[in-house]
């Protein structure tokens, strides 16, 4: 008779449940995964507000990160 494969450690898997935790888990990571470039957008911006001498008003925002 071949010994048996199966392992001694317990698995969220196998256990009642199991499949919910699989997809609770899948879910944590994905949601993680999509809000952190939203959070690394956010990064705080120097807005200057620039005036023209015939009153027109524009936001001057610089970005070193995009090489030009």
């Amino acid at each position: 008779m071949a010994p048996s494969h199966t392992s001694t450690l317990p698995s969220p898997a196998r256990e009642e449940g199991g499949h919910i935790y699989r997809v609770v888990a899948t879910l944590c990571f994905a949601l993680f995964f999509l809000l952190l470039p939203a959070l690394a957008a956010r990064a705080e911006m120097n807005i200057q507000e620039v005036k023209s001498k015939k009153g027109i008003t524009a936001w001057l925002v610089e970005d070193h990160s995009i090489p030009l």
